[in-house]
């Protein structure tokens, strides 16, 4: 999914499983985490724990790509993981699917993913997150299109969006933006599975991408200066 998303600059890796199967599974031969990372988790259910040691893996595999050193990750004090000096990146997880994406910071300042099932969110939710434009702007987009499971949830989406925005902007400056301090607008590629967001904030105007791919919705932002 990761591929429709991010520039060739940035490096990636991702894995898949059947959410059926209520665990992320273990990291596959040549993936790593380090013992101080299986600490992270120690405190949450198993299926949180599983989803966080494989996103080290995957947070490792795409860190080395980029010729990058074999440290620990950590976790910071809001949870955002903690890079190698040098270089930025995202993890993301949600049932099914984990990835991470890496960069050095002298080619992007910060970035964020999110990868969230394609399922809607309750009315409350949306209400948090969405002012009144953006809850027409996605109630226009899920009348436009098709209905039934492969059609695109823009709720949730929106969603998505925010969270990979939250991350960035924290990455990059420490800024915890609320959901409902930007406000986002889609545009769609012809088969209505993918295209780009435009992002709102008080500071300007962010771009990124989005997809559907196999039941899971992705957004990427890259934030290229350090301001």
């Amino acid at each position: 999914m990761l591929e429709l998303l991010l520039p060739d600059s940035v490096s990636w890796a991702e894995r898949r499983w059947d959410p059926a199967a209520g665990s992320a599974p273990a990291p596959a031969p040549g993936e790593r985490f380090h013992p101080e990372e299986a600490a992270l988790g120690e405190r949450s259910v198993a299926r949180r724990r599983a989803e966080l040691l494989l996103g080290r893996a995957c947070a490792h595999s795409a860190l080395a790509a980029l010729g990058g050193p074999d440290v620990p990750i950590g976790k910071g004090a809001q949870g955002e993981p903690l890079w190698p000096a040098g270089y930025t990146g995202s993890i993301t997880h949600c049932a099914g699917y984990c990835a991470a994406a890496v960069a050095r910071r002298a080619e992007v300042a910060a970035l964020g993913i999110d990868a969230e099932p394609n399922e809607p969110i309750s009315e409350r939710m949306l209400a948090r997150i969405a002012d009144e434009r953006e809850r027409a702007h996605v109630a226009e987009l899920l009348g436009a299109g098709p209905t039934g499971a492969s059609a695109v949830r823009f709720d949730r989406l929106l969603f998505c969006v925010k969270e990979a925005l939250y991350k960035a902007l924290f990455a990059r400056s420490g800024a915890r933006v609320p959901f409902a301090g930007s406000r986002v607008r889609f545009a769609l590629c012809p088969d209505r599975r993918s295209g780009r967001f435009d992002a709102r904030l008080a500071s300007g105007l962010l771009a990124g991408r989005w997809c559907l791919q196999e039941g899971i919705l992705g957004a990427a932002l890259l934030l290229g200066d350090a301001r």
